[in-house]
């Protein structure tokens, strides 16, 4: 693991060393092994979890494992006593000082812990427990006559005063029980003091530790402490796992454990090595006999307890990873972690506001308004890789809005941008509208994305119906790269006075539909959505001398920034973009760049359904062209809407995707994109879709010619007559077809002679004008 450090670390050094910056490894690290008690001791050392870290939260399982682990490096121990026990990496900082904190009452080393809290915590549970038992075990010999009961009580208390000085550090003075530190505390929850009104330990670890040391020194100190510190609360996890740890520490004493096999103490008794390398003494005869011998169960099950705490604390060893900043330390920690739950970017960038607010104001504080919406968010998934993956996609698009950035997935480089660009805002209203900006982020993508019909419930939009068809097609399409435009115009809506909230709205939604043209065209001539983010970006951090238009992010470099975005703004640098980049600047431009691109596959079948769609709004049957639709009366088939968009219509290929054995033109698959492409495409509801299948077009012809039948009667015609023509519907499909709905949008389909190539083609060039003329406006196209 080390080796692997150093790689990573080596080759970090050789990243820094071109960037201009020369460092010593060792000003970056260093990794030196410790036992548990050189670790937990060293030097007055107080750990301090910080407020990024997430609470303690090991169960049962987790304590078997690491009882497993400890158990049987001592079994093994008795056999080879080179034997430890390596529990993996502790990463940390040592900070001298603290936010808010009076430098003069903390301990003389505070280390801030990045990884290992819970191995940390969960050890230190069991150092106290080990003390409670064998304090008062080891009490009940003070009487017991005979030299062997005499050296148990002592080896006692030697042991009971190294395991002490593991949870607790004597800090020489202070009032009563606050002379005496919790070894770990919380950040926010906790605060060490000598002083009573000034000490606090809230969090159940800190207040756990802080109660124990309490109660060894009370009137009832021969009494078993029942572990739940000073607080009501029985259920936390803290007071669980030591109720857990004293019941599996008994189970080990007894040797009933039924996990491990009791200790054999019999040869333990005749192994001097390992006498000497776990107690650095060797028994006595008195002491082997008792062990040798039955009866005497207390005194074994109190040795057991002995020997375990002295491997635990001698021959169970961490490596301690120090670092010299949290940059170096999430990095390592990312390296190496393969088992543990890395914090996210906006989990370790938290306490930089909270650190900026103060601890005692940012309960109350504007920055915490700000922030709840996205910890709520992010809260909500539970398991670590999704959480990661979601802040990337809060993230992301954030960036892009922010400052045109384009930020990747990798944790440290998000850590860094949310550090950077929240510390270089000196006054706190500038800090203020960075994270209002990321609030609104998070509530667009709550609000908006992948929400379908309860999609921007929040927004009274003059054409609702519109917007949430264009919502439901980007977010199928994963098109996130179009939150961070579309969040500028969000935010404008969420801060626009109510005088001016019905014109923010509409210009959202003129955003939105226009950000939904631009990419059916874009795509619809083959062009890769990587190309278009670039496009997005350039805009977004720079925007378009040419056009005199400026970066459209909300904190460009230059300063430069637009007031209030217009959809109109957007539309102009879109066009622009269509025409400088893929030619695109007419009808006719699209249509011969459009009509022959293969737009049926996996990852865009969405947008060919969306073409169709929009191919098909405000169409009739053309008389004069039989087979092809035209542009019809406003209002006459509302296709582009949510609810027909909402309906059961998928995409169906007229002629199959394979030639079915010649029942189909050879030439249409000569070129797969003859089969894909929109001429060759319609809507069908999903049964029917699966009911048409490879039929042969003549069957095909009937059966669509049925399902845009306008009446019944002219239904049972229809049916009647494919009968009459030798075309075996069967029951279920007669059925099918009987109680489908009524389908303007089919109606064309039935009056084409030859389904070949040549009409294919034609009807491909159609299908691409009719769609040209229903959303060019959208981005402020003429539609001729």
């Amino acid at each position: 693991m080390l080796i692997r450090l150093l790689v990573i670390l080596e080759l970090h050094l050789k990243i820094t060393a071109n960037r201009g910056f020369i460092m010593e490894l060792r000003n970056i690290f260093n990794a030196t092994p410790n036992t548990t008690w050189q670790v937990l001791c060293d030097s007055g050392v107080g750990f301090y979890i910080p407020p990024y870290q997430r609470e303690y939260n090991w169960d049962r399982n987790h304590i078997n494992r690491l009882f497993e682990d400890i158990g049987h490096g001592l079994e093994l121990l008795v056999e080879k006593k080179d034997s430890i026990t390596f529990l993996g990496t502790l990463i940390v900082i040592d900070r001298a000082t603290l936010p808010n904190a009076d430098k003069s009452q903390l301990p003389n080393k505070v280390r801030l812990v990045i990884d290992g809290q819970q191995r940390l915590t969960t050890i230190l549970l069991m150092n106290v427990c080990l003390h409670d038992e064998i304090r008062r075990r080891g009490a009940k010999f003070k009487k017991r006559d005979g030299n062997a009961f005499k050296w148990l009580h002592y080896k006692a208390i030697e042991v009971e005063n190294r395991l002490q000085k593991t949870f607790e550090e004597d800090m020489n003075w202070g009032e009563g029980k606050y002379q005496w530190y919790p070894r770990i505390i919380r950040a926010y929850e906790d605060e060490w003091s000598r002083l009573e009104a000034d000490a606090k330990y809230e969090s159940p670890i800190a207040a756990f530790v802080h109660d124990y040391s309490g109660h060894i020194r009370s009137d009832n100190s021969n009494k078993q402490y029942t572990g739940t510190g000073n607080q009501s609360d029985k259920a936390n996890s803290v007071s669980i796992n030591y109720r857990i740890i004293r019941s599996k520490l008994r189970a080990l004493a007894e040797g009933s454990d039924q996990d491990f096999e009791p200790l054999p103490l019999d040869k333990v008794a005749q192994d001097t090595d390992f006498q000497d390398t776990i107690l650095k003494a060797g028994f006595s005869e008195e002491v082997c006999s008792i062990l040798l011998n039955e009866g005497n169960e207390d005194f074994k099950q109190l040795l057991r307890l002995i020997l375990l705490a002295n491997f635990l604390t001698e021959r169970v060893t961490v490596t301690v990873v120090c670092a010299y900043n949290e940059d170096y330390a999430f990095d390592m920690f990312e390296s190496l972690n393969t088992t543990g739950e890395p914090l996210t970017a906006f989990e370790t960038f938290k306490p930089r506001v909270v650190e900026t607010e103060g601890l005692t104001e940012y309960e109350n504080s504007r920055s915490k308004r700000l922030v709840e919406p996205i910890e709520v968010y992010l809260d909500k998934f539970k398991d670590a890789q999704r959480r990661h993956t979601e802040t990337s996609r809060l993230l992301i698009p954030f960036a892009l809005a922010e400052t045109g950035y384009k930020l990747s997935k990798r944790h440290s480089e998000q850590r860094w941008y949310l550090r950077d660009q929240y510390d270089k805002w000196q006054a706190p209203e500038d800090k203020h509208r960075f994270l209002q900006h990321l609030s609104y982020t998070v509530i667009f993508i709550e609000d908006a994305w992948k929400k379908e019909e309860s999609a921007f419930e929040s927004i009274k939009f003059p054409n609702r119906s519109t917007v949430l068809m264009c919502m439901d097609l980007l977010s199928k399409l994963n098109h996130e790269i179009s939150i961070g435009p579309l969040v500028r115009f969000y935010s404008q809506v969420q801060l626009a006075s109510p005088d001016h909230q019905e014109a923010a709205i509409l210009e959202l939604e003129e955003a939105i539909k226009t950000v939904t043209a631009f990419f059916a065209f874009w795509r619809g001539i083959g062009k890769t959505t990587g190309d278009l983010a670039t496009q997005y970006r350039e805009l977004m951090e720079k925007g378009f001398d040419e056009l005199g238009k400026q970066a459209f992010c909300r904190c460009p470099k230059d300063g430069k920034a637009l007031a209030n975005l217009t959809a109109n703004e957007l539309r102009e640098a879109l066009r622009y973009v269509l025409k400088d980049r893929v030619g695109v600047d007419s009808k006719d431009d699209w249509v011969k760049l459009s009509y022959e691109e293969p737009l049926y596959n996996r990852a865009s079948q969405p947008l060919a359904r969306f073409l169709l769609f929009a191919a098909m709004h405000n169409t009739d049957v053309d008389t004069g062209d039989p087979g092809l639709r035209v542009a019809g009366r406003a209002g006459f088939l509302n296709m582009l809407s949510w609810e027909k968009w909402k309906e059961d219509l998928t995409v169906e290929h007229v002629a199959p995707q394979e030639s079915a054995g010649g029942n189909w033109p050879e030439p249409l698959y000569e070129k797969s994109d003859a089969i894909n492409c929109l001429g060759n495409l319609t809507l069908l509801p999903k049964a029917e879709n699966s009911s048409f299948k490879n039929r042969p077009w003549a069957e095909k012809k009937e059966m669509f010619r049925i399902l845009s039948s306008s009446t019944s009667e002219e239904l049972e015609t229809h049916l009647r007559q494919a009968k009459d023509l030798g075309i075996q519907l069967g029951d279920s499909t007669e059925n099918l077809l009987r109680d489908g709905k009524y389908f303007h949008h089919l109606s064309a389909i039935p009056n084409t002679k030859r389904w070949d190539e040549e009409f294919v083609q034609k009807r491909s060039k159609r299908l691409a004008k009719l769609a040209w003329e229903n959303i060019a406006q959208w981005l402020g196209f003429d539609v001729e």
